[in-house]
């Protein structure tokens, strides 16, 4: 790993990415056991932080929607320690979810759906329905780092790249598996954010994929998904009207002025 300088608020460590990555090349079955003490304190536990703000700054129709249990520490296996943020009603590990995980380069947050998931053909089928898509369409900003996983030799255009990817993935003989949308930073940007920074980078994303979670996990999902804009939209109002408000004249100036 690139040597950097830590942001003295990153909850990470060099320490970290190289305990993951001398776990994912060992062959020995204790190496967590021997080493469980320092998992907790260089990974496990600066995650759990992460994750316990990122759960608390969530949208309320998100907090609602899915399990949220802050009090566990995260999964740690090979494949590196990660949270999945599954739909309260699922009782399936393969059903589609939000998750954060670090692994021995990276640390990686968003939308996956298994291919052995019931949530995949629902998913396609919703997406072939035009009003949903269209909703979609109009409602969902993808952060621009984010990225789109499929399997095709086709480019995908940028000013259409959600379109065309939603187009990809429900086409009858595409070969895609994994349907994936996630941002993955590498161990080297993470080490230089504070922990404000990566909790703000994976509540965006999170909340920028919440829509195609919902059009995953529900079978009639415009419903769920017009609800969570009212409820969203509304909060957006009463945040721009406390703050006229609070900042008067001056305030609603600047807002004009744009």
């Amino acid at each position: 790993m690139t040597e950097v300088t830590p942001h003295p608020e990153c909850p990470f460590t060099p320490k970290t990415f190289e305990l993951l990555e001398k776990y994912k090349n060992s062959s020995s079955k204790d190496f967590y056991l021997t080493h469980e003490r320092e998992f907790k304190e260089y990974l496990e536990q600066p995650l759990q932080k992460i994750y316990k703000y990122v759960a608390a700054q969530l949208e309320g129709e998100m907090i609602k929607k899915l399990n949220l249990k802050t009090n566990e520490l995260p999964k740690t296996t090979k494949n590196g320690c990660e949270y999945n943020l599954y739909h309260r009603l699922s009782i399936n590990p393969g059903d589609a979810r939000l998750f954060i995980n670090t692994v021995d380069t990276e640390l990686r947050f968003g939308l996956f759906i298994s291919q052995n998931s019931n949530d995949k053909p629902k998913f396609i089928k919703n997406t072939q329905n035009n009003r949903i898509k269209e909703i979609i369409l109009q409602n969902t900003h993808i952060l621009r780092d984010c990225n789109f996983h499929y399997s095709s030799n086709i480019s995908l255009e940028k000013i259409n790249f959600l379109a065309d990817w939603l187009r990809l993935i429900a086409r009858q003989n595409s070969k895609t598996k994994n349907i994936q949308v996630s941002m993955h930073l590498e161990s080297t940007e993470v080490l230089i954010c504070s922990i404000e920074e990566l909790v703000f980078k994976i509540k965006q994303t999170l909340e920028s994929v919440y829509i195609l979670f919902l059009v995953a996990t529900f079978d009639k999902p415009i419903r769920e998904i017009n609800n969570y804009l009212n409820v969203k939209s509304n909060l957006s109002k009463t945040y721009y009207e406390r703050g006229l408000k609070s900042d008067g004249a001056t305030k609603k100036a600047r807002i004009l002025i744009k």
